[in-house]
């Protein structure tokens, strides 16, 4: 099957410093770009 995979091995980073500047968006762009959101 073809998808889309994001592989990112800072889990503690983001766990630990999930209040830290760019975290939060950090997720919500690889969660858009998993979905394929704004794909045309």
């Amino acid at each position: 099957t073809e998808g889309r995979l994001c592989l990112d091995c800072g889990f503690t980073k983001l766990y630990i410093n999930w209040d830290s500047a760019g975290a939060a968006r950090y997720i919500v762009n690889a969660t858009c770009w998993l979905l394929g959101i704004g794909k045309h």
